[in-house]
């Protein structure tokens, strides 16, 4: 765990308690690795409240440290702050005092001047505490993102917090209860933006500060994409450069750190743009790149179809070729399956994955990093819904607003760069679209019925209809009720602040403590975010060209041949193979599942069960194969296992 970081603390409003004095070493036992030091120093005898904070080596100055300003207020901080230099200057600090301050120093100085409203002033992968002795209160922040954890648990007067629940978890006085209603929703793709696996621990949500004083706890929202704001500029060149220029920014602050640079990347849009804008920026100091690339494992059948295919080594070999200090590594992960490495994860991670299959190339991947001395990996995750976005919402915008001849136009031209029918493109993204909403409903249970996540979920149907879940999936941003092509912006906005969003940065912190590398997503910076969302569709969609904004800014960074195609990689096509030699694992997991009185209420173990004893052939690739055993028995068998984790039961045997 050479990589962990995170800050602890607990307040009390109803004085000195001998017990409260313990708080903090057990949870810095709980919450320390190895032989690391850790300090744990502040103690406040009026309301007794402690803070500590356990230091990390990625990013220069320590990303979680102590910082105290006249000895009144006391900040611990798990942080990297971007754009460091516009910060200073609105603190009216010179950039050489700047350049020798920690992060941490800076979000103290930002509280100082501005108080609570000083995280609208900072940007960046932060989770930190204040306590503030001239008001007594403790004032705590998350970044945008939610990039950084930090989960709390209030008992009457009582409140404590910690960057991992297992930390609160070890406190006496915090219950260790499986939050069921968010395992179904787990179970479904659904998610809560402040719940746990911990029912009594709670999280603070992305862009969400938490304040406790004697008068209680109150945890609010400071941020949201605003899918009413509108960019206008004067031209399409002028967007260009702007979205360049934000996106180029974005690049640069995630290189700062004390070790090599690496990068996820494969063969699309969002992962090679975000690599070769750093390679280009690392260049000019004389510093390489490490990219690393998924590719099927030896012997693989490869397929390629109209609309996919199979191997990302062409499209690598073209963009590497271009940049002379990228070096490319290529990862197969050979016999590995879902199962492998979740003992050693679940400790770190408390929650199960949401995408197993993806995490064997991806935890791979992590570790070749750690193996060659490079502590940050840039990735492009968040890249589809903002700097790669479709625009097919302008067809809706066309319609809807009588703009005839433009929209005849436009689908004309995004028909002749798809291969298909404008009649059917116009069914499909525009008259569906006018449907009265009543109707969409009706329409939409009809098509996908009410119960869709029935296909795909390994949930017991009686657990299902216990946990109501058919009304909180309506109620999701993701509904299939909802209308992303008529919607657009409120959609987008929408998902960007849904629970779901966790699932993928828990994984990366768990990564984080276990690997000691930290990942970085430059397309999921604020700027870009608002500024890809506030943008006319037409730059997202033009001239019959999807994912335009990004293709026309990367015109000499990345090779035609992967700037312009239209196919897409497809993402672990090798998953059966992978699976199958691991076939009667699963079985034994299922028979070790079915002594567990949770897994058997929460999974439809049956169904699983069948699906094992019914194997399909290799090299098998429909959508019923796809559904039913990469969505929902590798996901079943990985919950099962959390739950027998959680309940404290060993690995089967």
């Amino acid at each position: 765990m050479a990589g962990l970081s995170g800050i602890i603390g607990f307040i009390c409003f109803d004085g000195a308690d001998a017990s409260h004095r313990h708080a903090l070493s057990t949870m810095a036992s709980a919450f320390a690795c190895g032989d690391r030091t850790t300090e744990w120093r502040f103690c406040f005898p009026d309301v007794f409240a402690g803070l500590g904070s356990q230091p990390g080596q990625i990013t220069p100055p320590h990303p979680a440290e102590r910082q105290t300003y006249l000895q009144k207020v006391t900040l611990v901080a798990d942080a990297r702050l971007d754009d460091r230099e516009e910060l200073a200057a609105s603190l009216d600090v010179s950039l050489s005092i700047a350049a020798a301050l920690p992060d941490s120093a800076l979000i103290l100085r930002a509280y100082c001047r501005w108080g609570r409203e000083c995280v609208h002033h900072l940007l960046g992968d932060f989770a930190f505490a204040i306590w503030d002795g001239r008001t007594q209160a403790l004032f705590c922040a998350r970044d945008h993102r939610g990039s950084r954890p930090l989960f709390y648990h209030q008992s009457g007067t009582r409140l404590t917090f910690a960057s991992a629940p297992r930390a609160l978890a070890a406190l006496p006085h915090v219950p260790k209860r499986l939050n069921q209603r968010l395992l179904a929703e787990f179970l479904v793709l659904a998610g809560d933006a402040q719940a746990t696996f911990y029912e009594d621990i709670s999280r603070v949500p992305p862009a969400g500060t938490l304040s406790a004083t004697a008068a209680g706890v109150q945890v609010d929202t400071y941020w949201a994409p605003d899918p009413e704001r509108r960019i206008h500029l004067p031209s399409d060149h002028a967007y260009i450069e702007q979205f360049r220029d934000i996106f180029e920014s974005a690049v640069r602050c995630r290189l700062r750190g004390t070790h090599p640079i690496g990068a996820f990347m494969s063969g699309g849009l969002d992962s090679s743009s975000v690599a070769s804008l750093a390679a280009r920026q690392l260049a000019q100091t004389g510093q390489k790149l490490t990219t690393f690339t998924s590719v099927p494992l030896t012997g693989f059948p490869l397929r390629e179809t109209a609309t996919r295919y199979d191997d990302e080594t062409p499209f690598i070999e073209a963009i590497t070729s271009q940049y002379d200090n990228m070096v490319p590594v290529f990862v197969r992960a050979e016999g590995l399956s879902s199962l492998d490495g979740l003992d050693d994860l679940f400790p770190y991670l408390e929650a199960p994955v949401r995408n197993p299959t993806n995490r064997i190339w991806m935890e791979a991947i992590v570790g070749h990093a750690r193996a060659r001395g490079i502590h940050i990996l840039l990735n492009g995750q968040e890249g589809n819904e903002w700097i790669s976005y479709h625009g097919l919402p302008l067809l809706y915008e066309l319609a809807s607003s009588g703009r005839w001849v433009a929209l005849l136009r436009e689908l004309r031209a995004v028909a002749r760069t798809r291969g298909c029918s404008a009649l059917g493109l116009l069914k499909r993204t525009v008259l569906k679209q006018f449907i009265p909403h009543p109707l969409w409903i009706r329409h939409a249970n009809w098509r996908q019925g009410p119960e869709r996540w029935a296909r795909y979920s390994a949930i017991n149907p009686r657990f299902a209809e216990r946990m109501r879940i058919g009304e909180r999936l309506a109620q999701a941003p993701e509904s299939h009720l909802r209308r992303p092509l008529r919607e657009g912006r409120v959609y987008r906005a929408a998902m960007a602040n849904s629970g779901a969003v966790h699932f993928g940065y828990d994984l990366y912190n768990a990564w984080r403590a276990l690997y000691g590398v930290e990942l970085r997503d430059p397309t999921a910076d604020k700027r870009l975010i608002e500024f890809c969302l506030a943008i006319p569709h037409s730059q997202h969609l033009h001239q019959g060209e999807e994912r335009a904004l990004v293709r026309r800014a990367m015109e000499r960074v990345l090779p035609p041949a992967v700037r312009l195609k239209r196919k897409r990689g497809t993402q672990a096509p090798d998953w059966l193979q992978r699976m199958t030699p691991a076939r009667g694992a699963f079985l034994k997991e299922i028979d070790c599942l079915k002594r567990s009185p949770t897994a058997r209420e929460c999974l439809d173990l049956p169904r699983m069960q069948s699906l094992v004893e019914n194997w399909p052939a290799a090299n098998t690739r429909t959508k019923q194969v796809t559904t039913d055993y990469l969505l929902l028995l590798d996901r079943g068998i990985n919950v099962g296992r959390f739950i027998r984790w959680f309940e404290g039961e060993p690995a089967c045997s």
